[in-house]
Order: structure tokens, then C-alpha cells, then sequence
């Protein structure tokens, strides 16, 4: 029985604090948690850690999606939108960002089914500006009509962005098939329709109804002194008052009646890629069977994965104060795609008609609590976790619930999927390409098929000698990392060489019981010849089903048993794989990851479906705007060059790929020559250098010298790749050629990506905020080994693409012409360093940046070196860098165009970028002329008129 913490709670008075009125009582648990709640209703709850000087705030309104009416849906996103575009004290539509920017602040918003979240991480030597910040822009908001009604044109077009996302209207079609009352039958950003017609009325009411502290719960999470912080959050968030009647809290509407028949839609749409939808309805958070249901959803997807009719797969449970919702989607081959469905839904039989052995119990939940540790590995994702549960009632829930899962049986477990997962609670989706043919059938005719589905108990192939047993459990580890460490919890990164020259990077971290590896090669799509082109994605995959000592099944139960995930990467310049895994069980992880890595034996039939998974993963790649724009501009921009393939490769080359081209690939390119190993966390340094060389020893070293790969080389004109689809936007990505990633130039070209992306950035500041014209606006520097781009990507309303695109072009020209102003670049550096900062907190970060650098020949100390580099980029640095590689001659456009038209944008020339300059002198007299006629009267510049309200979706602008 997993030990109980909640039984021994101590209460101890960590201090106390006066204000004018009453002394409050700051009380902390045993995990150093301090929950306290403030006189005006505001619930504070504080996690002090200190392994990195960061902090995280959370504010959660307990309001969302969920508290609209059916005619007022789209308020509390618009209302989020609008927090982050001014109050009293902050004007300016954009004087939040900059400010929080101006402090290296990550802060992001979004507005979900039932809160609404506002959250910030920032160096914790500017937590009293951050506290002050946020509790001004959420409490203090003004809602200025012109601004609303510029905002409320960015959340329609936040809303084309996701009717333009396959998977999410899939998501959004699924619910509303299971739903017929329930707020969740609607979309949740609500209709370009209604969002016009919402009023600042609108979005002050529901303002004074549900912001209010007592309808409010700040989580803190950082290094902070917990008393000290407590006085700062009195001070900016004490004086709100709670509400004068109590904060409606009670979802509007309906009860939603209960499903009695399966329910069935196909859609059709232009998309490449088929996929499955499928849902049942839950009881809500509260309800008993919720933990074993949380459970069950663990079970399936660990089923699902490695299922053979289905590519990729993800299960969710989503739980509410009135019911939950389980749903399963599924990337598929349209061919099979009945079978398919018939498939998913026996396994979902079989948990009603098979008891789960005492080890697949254990096995699942060892994979649960490895998961429940990762979710708390940063400051931002503790506190997300503790602002979780207190929604749900009480952050110490948390604990109840691991407790829970661990009682479970397998006759529980039986009796709640034979209660909700019935066939008359069942609904499906299919959201498939309008032009592949599918056989149809009918409502009646799916569910006559999947009753006659087969109930097939469990397979489990346990690995020979391995057990549950044989591994430590997770009994005695602790639910939340360790906030004091010892002196030598966080060492330096070390640097070693195998016997076989493989590079060995190790750094210590003792805060969690956990260690993440990155075992990583150079080379592979780099080298990739066209007629090859996929190959090292296909040695990855496939190499994960098979080796020539253990079958897929052995594999997937082995890591399993250990707790351990493990997953692939493969880059244009690198590949390798990812081990995360429980410090106790790393031995054993390490021997099947290195067969895995060695010995692959690449199975006919696996071979066969990891070939159709690419082709449908490169199909994929085309309906996701971001990937596909870059795609197209590669292939315009690096021709020939093997950067310009496909990420997945040619579906031509892919079906000629042979067992033994993969044998003789893998023999090439897993060398020790070009294999660097980085590991972050829970070990001892000896120990693990031991385990390394035992298992990788074996490794051979390269077993030639490859062909040396051209620099790449874009054209010198502007040029332009597009593809025309029935989209709600237009995608458009600019590139200009740079430089490799190893150039000194590199530091001012990332400074510059957050010096003119997103929304506060000078390109989303135009594009966004001054003509409303795009929602998502990002610029990247990709820096390769041969070379290096710099993009900026855009979606936008088709009729305004040539218009967007000639304002970003002159933004780019006055990056080149005008000096940047030193609190513009201070914020742009900051905001770099500070998402820097953010991501080390992240082992998994660390292991990849270590790995990274040392495969780019840099030393273990250019981490600080790094930071140091971006400090001293000065403005003169942006304009020279800016001159040097932003040729407005020349420059290459990848554009998924939403219209019928096949015109180019570059048929028509954009208008010429011109900067005016104020005139010096007086003009001279003109010569007199003949008359003329008058001129016509130029027509005076309309008035932004206040527009309906906007509202805004979820995770706002992000860096």
C-alpha cells in the first residue's frame, strides 16, 4: 500500500503576518507548501524551491468557456485577450508585454472550459514587478473600446487558424456529436458571428461577475522566501476586494441528457491524412470512479501505441465539476479504416471481458508515476500541477489521487469500463481527405461491426528475468522535488571518452529520482542522397519494434516494467534517441535502449508499416501550416542540397528503401566516432560511466570517411513555392540566407528572432496590433552545420496576403535603417535569456543542449559563454547584421495559399519599401503653370470604430 503523507500532516506556524485589520497564519505542510487564505478571499498557495533562481506565477479566475451563454460564447477568451491590452496605469494596447519582456518574463494566457489562467516565469529578482504586473493587468483591465474592437479581428482570425487544424476540428466535431446541451458541444472560441456582436457591456459583465478574489487562486512556485512573498502578494493583490454576492461558479444551461445510441459523422475536408475521433461521456472530478478511469486511459494508450492499424494515437480523460469526457483520436490509413475502427473498439472491449494480470497493473502504474514526476520538473509545471488540483478541491489532492491509483484492482478496474465504456455511450468521428474514396456505411452498419468485434484477452510477453518484483517501487520516492539540495546536488557538466573514443557527458542532479539520457550521432539526413531520402527516419522506428534478441512486444514490456520512456530524434545534421527513465532501473533501461541502438533487426512487416507511417507523416506535414510553409521553402530555396528534403523523406524513395540498405545505413552511421552520450540527473558518476561502457563499448567506430556536403546556397532573386488550398488563411513564411549555426553572427540573429517575432515583438506589433492583420506571427533562425536561414512565418485572411507581406517587408528595412532603442533590444535579450533560464530548469533540455554543443565542437562552458555573447549585442550589431543578410532583392517565400487563384504574390511587385525622412529645407518656389483642374478631395482616413468585442483563445502569445 502506498504510503500515506496526508495522515501525518504536520501543521507547523511557519510565521505570521499583521495587516490593519487581523493577523493571518502562514501554515506549511510537510512538503514546504504553504496554503493561506487572504481576507478578501484570494487562496495563495506557495512551493519554495530553490535549485534555480527563477519564479512562477500562476493566477487561475475560476470562470471559462463554461460560464458563457450559448449567445454570449467567446466572452471570457476575448476578456483574456483583453487583460494583456492595457489598464489605468499601463495605457498602451502593448505596455504589458513589453514591460513583462523588459524583466526576461515568459507570460502567456489562456482561457479554458471552466478557469481562465494567466502565467508568468521570471527572475526572482524581479518577482515584486511580476506580482505587481499581472495583479494590475488582470484586475485592473480597461477594455478600451477601439482596442477591443482591433482584438476582436485577431480572435477571428485565431479562429480560422483552428478550423485550418485537422486534429482540433476533429476534436471540436467529436464533441459536438457527444454533447447535445453541455457547453462542451460548442466551439470553444465561439462563432465569427457572435464575436461581432459582443459588446464591451458584455465583457465587463462578465468581468464583475467571476474576477474577483474570491474566485481567484494564485500559485507561487520559485526562489522566494515564502513570509516575504506572501507580504508582496497582500500588497498587489489584497486591496481587490471580494465580491459583494458570492462569484457565480455554476455552469449555465441544460443538463445534458444521457446518451442512449452510438453516434457516427464523417467529414469531409481538404486535408492528406486520415483520422478517427472517437469519445465516451464521464462523471465528473468528483466522482469515485475517476482515478480508475484516469487509469484505463493509461492502459489504452499504452495499447494503442503499438497498435498495427494505427500511426500514431493519443487518449485524454477530462474531468469537470458536472462530468468528464474520454476521447481517443488517431492518425490512420484511410484503406483500413472500418478495420480499424472495429480494432480500437475490441480493445476497448477487452478491459470489460479480461481481468488485468497483478503485473500489467503494476507496470501501468509505474508509467503513470513516471509521468505524474516529469509534470513537476520545472517551476511552471509544479504549479500548474498544484493549481490542478485545487480546482478540482484541494491541492492535497494530489496525493489522494497516486494513493488511489495504487489500490486499485482488477475487478474495479473491470466493473467502471463495463459501466462507461458501452456501446450505446460511444460516438466516432472520421475527418478524412475529400478526394480518397471511402466505402460507405452507415450509422447502423458501424455499430452492427463493432458489436461483432472480438474480446480477445491481454498478450503480455514479460522480458526473460525481468519482473515488476525485480524493481524498486516507487513507494518511498518523494511526490514533489526536493527545494534544498546539498552542495553537490547540481555539479558541472564532465566531460569523459569511452574505450571507443564515444563522448561521454555527465552532470549530476539529485532534486528528483529520475536520469535522462541523449544518446545522439552525427550526420544521417545530412548525408541522405535523394534516392535514400527517409532512411535515417526509417532506422529510427523501425529499430524501436525489433532487435535481433527481442521482439516488439519484449521491448515495449521492458520499458514499460522499468517506468521508462523512450523516444527518437532525428534533425538535419543529427539523430539518436531519448531515455528518460526512474534512477533505480537506468542498468536495465541502458541494456535494452543499446540493443535497440546496436542490434536492430528491422522485421519484413515492421518494415512495411513504418514505411506507410513516413509516407502518412509526410502527408501530415502538409496540413499543418508552420511545417508545410518551411517545407516549400525549402525546396524552393536549398534545391538539390539535402536540407531541401522532405523531413520524412520522398514516398518514392521511402518504398524502395530495402532491410538491407537499412542494414548497411545503420552500419554506417551508428559509429562511436560520431556518437556523443549526455545524461542529466540522479547518479553516480562511476556507477554510470561503468554501465556506459559496458553496454556501448561494442560500438565500432566509423568505418569510412562520408562525402563532403556543400555549403547551401539560395537563389539570388526573389523566388516563391506555393500550394493552393481550400483553407480559412493564407500561411506565408519569408527566408533569408544566413549563416552556419558555428558563425559569430548567430547570437545577433537570435537576439533578432525575439526582437520581431510574436505578438510584442516589432513584426507582430504591426502586423497584429496596428493593422490587424495576423494572429500568429513567429521569425526563426535555423542555424545547419552547411548553412542557415532566417524566416518569419505569418497566417493571414487571403485577401490581405500581398498586403501583410509588403508591411513585414518594411519592417524588415527598418531593422537595416533605424537605430534600436536600448529598453526595445534590452527586452529582446532578456526575453532570450530568460526562456534560456526556463529551459534548463528541464533535464531533458539540458541533456539535448549538452549533447548539441559538443556535436558543434563547442566547449561544456558555452552555456555561460552563450549568455554572456547575447548580453553584448548591441544596436549597431542588429543594423549590421540586418544590412548584411536581409536583401529585399533577394529572398525565397513558401506560401499555403487559402484561395482558388493561382496567382503569385511576386507576379504583382509588392509596392516599394520607402521610409519617409522629415524634409530639412523649405521647397522651392514653383514654376507657374498653366491651370488645371482641381484636384479631387482626398477622402479623410476613417476612425477606428468600436467593434464588437473579441475573444481570444487559449495559450495567448507565447514565446
Amino acid at each position: 500500500m502506498l504510503k500515506s503523507y496526508l495522515t501525518w500532516i504536520l501543521l507547523i506556524v511557519f510565521g505570521s503576518l499583521h495587516t490593519s485589520c487581523q493577523q493571518e497564519k502562514i501554515i506549511q505542510d510537510p512538503w514546504g507548501i504553504v496554503k493561506t487564505k487572504l481576507k478578501n478571499g484570494l487562496t495563495v498557495i506557495i512551493k519554495e524551491d530553490h535549485s534555480t533562481a527563477l519564479v512562477s506565477l500562476v493566477t487561475d479566475i475560476q470562470a471559462g468557456y463554461f460560464h458563457e451563454s450559448d449567445k454570449k460564447e467567446g466572452v471570457s477568451h476575448l476578456l483574456e485577450h483583453m487583460a494583456m491590452k492595457g489598464t489605468t496605469k499601463r495605457p498602451g494596447p502593448d505596455d504589458i508585454l513589453k514591460e513583462a519582456h523588459v524583466y526576461g518574463a515568459t507570460l502567456t494566457t489562456q482561457t479554458q472550459n471552466d478557469y481562465t489562467r494567466y502565467q508568468m516565469t521570471l527572475p526572482n529578482r524581479y518577482f515584486e514587478q511580476g506580482i505587481e504586473l499581472m495583479s494590475d493587468a488582470i484586475f485592473q483591465m480597461k477594455i478600451d473600446p477601439t482596442e477591443l474592437s482591433k482584438e476582436t479581428e485577431i480572435v477571428i482570425q485565431e479562429l480560422k487558424s483552428l478550423k485550418d487544424n485537422p486534429k482540433e476540428m476533429g476534436k471540436e466535431s467529436l464533441k459536438k456529436l457527444t454533447f447535445l446541451k453541455h457547453p462542451l458541444h460548442r466551439s470553444h472560441l465561439g462563432s465569427e458571428e457572435n464575436l461581432r456582436h459582443l459588446t464591451r457591456n458584455d465583457l465587463l459583465d462578465f468581468f464583475s461577475r467571476y474576477y474577483k478574489t474570491d474566485n481567484t487562486v494564485l500559485i507561487l512556485v520559485g526562489d522566494v522566501n515564502a513570509k516575504e512573498a506572501l507580504k508582496s502578494i497582500k500588497r498587489y493583490y489584497g486591496e481587490e476586494p471580494p465580491a459583494v454576492q458570492q462569484s457565480q461558479t455554476v455552469t449555465p444551461g441544460e443538463p445534458e441528457p444521457e446518451q442512449t445510441a452510438f453516434r457516427f459523422k464523417r467529414i469531409k475536408s481538404d486535408i492528406r491524412n486520415a483520422y478517427i475521433f472517437m469519445g465516451f461521456p464521464l462523471p465528473s472530478f468528483s466522482h469515485e470512479d475517476k482515478d480508475a478511469l484516469i487509469f484505463l486511459s493509461f492502459l489504452l494508450n499504452s495499447k494503442i501505441k503499438k497498435h498495427a492499424l494505427v500511426y500514431d494515437a493519443s487518449l485524454s480523460t477530462e474531468f469537470y465539476k458536472d462530468m468528464g469526457f474520454f476521447s481517443l483520436n488517431a492518425r490512420v490509413d484511410i484503406k483500413k479504416i472500418l478495420d480499424t475502427e472495429v480494432s480500437l473498439f475490441s480493445e476497448i472491449e477487452r478491459l470489460k471481458h479480461k481481468l488485468l494480470s497483478d503485473a500489467e497493473l503494476k507496470i501501468i502504474l509505474n508509467q503513470i508515476k513516471t509521468h505524474t514526476f516529469l509534470t513537476q520538473e520545472t517551476s511552471l509545471e509544479l504549479a500548474q500541477t498544484l493549481a490542478f488540483f485545487e480546482h478540482t478541491g484541494d491541492y492535497t489532492l494530489f496525493n489522494h489521487h497516486l494513493e488511489k491509483l495504487h489500490s486499485l484492482t482488477p475487478q474495479l478496474l473491470q466493473e467502471v469500463a463495463k459501466k462507461y465504456f458501452s456501446i450505446e455511450k460511444f460516438s466516432i468521428v472520421e475527418y478524412l481527405p475529400k478526394e480518397k474514396n471511402v466505402p460507405y456505411y452507415s450509422e447502423r452498419e458501424l455499430e452492427k461491426k463493432l458489436l461483432a468485434s472480438s474480446t480477445v484477452g491481454f498478450k503480455t510477453t514479460p522480458i526473460e528475468g525481468t519482473s515488476p518484483a525485480d524493481f524498486a517501487d516507487f513507494q518511498e520516492l518523494p511526490f514533489f522535488k526536493k527545494t534544498k539540495t546539498s552542495p553537490n546536488a547540481l555539479s558541472a557538466l564532465k566531460k569523459y571518452q569511452l574505450s571507443n573514443n564515444a563522448i561521454l557527458l555527465l552532470k549530476e542532479d539529485h532534486s528528483f529520482p529520475f536520469i535522462v539520457f541523449h544518446i545522439y550521432f552525427k550526420g544521417g539526413r545530412v548525408h541522405e542522397p535523394k534516392s535514400l531520402s527517409g532512411i535515417t527516419q526509417l532506422l529510427l522506428k523501425t529499430s524501436l519494434r525489433g532487435t535481433t534478441t527481442r521482439s516488439e512486444e519484449a521491448i515495449a514490456e521492458g520499458l514499460n516494467t522499468l517506468g521508462a520512456q523512450v523516444t527518437t530524434v532525428c534533425e538535419p545534421d543529427y539523430f539518436g534517441y531519448q531515455l528518460t527513465i526512474p534512477t533505480q532501473n537506468f542498468d536495465e533501461g541502458l541494456k535494452i535502449v543499446s540493443d535497440i541502438i546496436l542490434h536492430p533487426s528491422f522485421p519484413p512487416s515492421i518494415l512495411s508499416q513504418e514505411k506507410d507511417n513516413l509516407i502518412s507523416l509526410q502527408e501530415e506535414e502538409q496540413d499543418i501550416p508552420k511545417l508545410y510553409t518551411y517545407a516549400l521553402f525549402r525546396e524552393a530555396a536549398f534545391k538539390a542540397h539535402p536540407y531541401s528534403f522532405p523531413t520524412f523523406g520522398f514516398s518514392s524513395s521511402i518504398s524502395k528503401i530495402t532491410a538491407d540498405k537499412l542494414i548497411q545505413w545503420q552500419g554506417d552511421h551508428i559509429n562511436s566516432t560520431d556518437m556523443v552520450i549526455s545524461a542529466v540527473g540522479d547518479f553516480n558518476t562511476l556507477d554510470l560511466r561503468t554501465s556506459m561502457e559496458n553496454y556501448f563499448k561494442t560500438t565500432p567506430p566509423r568505418r569510412h570517411e562520408f562525402s563532403e556536403t556543400e555549403e547551401i546556397k539560395l537563389p539570388t532573386f526573389i523566388s516563391e513555392n506555393f500550394k493552393d488550398r481550400n483553407r480559412e488563411q493564407t500561411a506565408l513564411l519569408i527566408g533569408f540566407e544566413t549563416i552556419p549555426l558555428s558563425h559569430p553572427d548567430q547570437f545577433t540573429l537570435q537576439v533578432l528572432e525575439n526582437l520581431t517575432g510574436e505578438a510584442s515583438g516589432r513584426f507582430g506589433l504591426r502586423l497584429r496590433s496596428k493593422e490587424k492583420l495576423a494572429y500568429t506571427i513567429n521569425s526563426h533562425f535555423y542555424g545547419y552545420e552547411h548553412g542557415g536561414v532566417f524566416t518569419t512565418f505569418i497566417t493571414t485572411s487571403p485577401e490581405d496576403e500581398k498586403k501583410a507581406l509588403r508591411f513585414l517587408l518594411e519592417e524588415y528595412k527598418k531593422l537595416k535603417d533605424e537605430a534600436i532603442e536600448s529598453k526595445e533590444l534590452l527586452a529582446a535579450k532578456n526575453i532570450l535569456l530568460g526562456e534560456l533560464s526556463l529551459k534548463l530548469e528541464s533535464r531533458q533540455f539540458q541533456a539535448h543542449l549538452y549533447a548539441k554543443n559538443e556535436m558543434e565542437g563547442r566547449p561544456t562552458s558555452f552555456v555561460q559563454e552563450f549568455m554572456d555573447k547575447i548580453n553584448s549585442v548591441s544596436s549597431a550589431d542588429i543594423n549590421t547584421v540586418a544590412g548584411k543578410y536581409f536583401n529585399l532583392e533577394n529572398y525565397t517565400l513558401g506560401i499555403v495559399r487559402g484561395t482558388s487563384t493561382l496567382e503569385s504574390v511576386i507576379s504583382t511587385p509588392p509596392k516599394p519599401i520607402i521610409t519617409p525622412k522629415p524634409k530639412t529645407q523649405k521647397p522651392k518656389p514653383k514654376p507657374k503653370l498653366l491651370p488645371t483642374p482641381p484636384p479631387a478631395p482626398i477622402e479623410p482616413t476613417p476612425t477606428p470604430t468600436p467593434a464588437p468585442p473579441e475573444t481570444q483563445t487559449s495559450p495567448s502569445p507565447q514565446p
